[in-house]
């Protein structure tokens, strides 16, 4: 079973991320988030309405409300070309 997501092709799996992106349908969305562990809804920066299309984008382009860190979590693997 996959429960996160990996750069295509990244020989890597088994590095930790420090920032989620996620799109899902279900509602409330927090119900997804709590599906994940129960108190990690205790970590939400945010949660805003979106496509699939839009998680790409945020990934790529924008920073943790947060933090500032960068959204795109698959440059953390040891092995990222970027």
């Amino acid at each position: 079973m996959k429960d996160r997501d990996y750069l295509t092709a990244d020989p890597s799996t088994d590095y930790p991320i420090s920032h989620y992106v996620g799109y899902t349908r279900q509602q409330p969305p927090v119900k997804r988030i709590r599906s994940h562990a129960a108190r990690s809804a205790h970590y939400i920066a945010q949660i805003r309405p979106g496509t699939l299309a839009d998680e790409e984008t945020i990934k790529r382009a924008e920073a943790c409300p947060k933090c500032g860190g960068s959204l795109w979590y698959y440059a953390e693997s040891p092995t990222y070309p970027g």
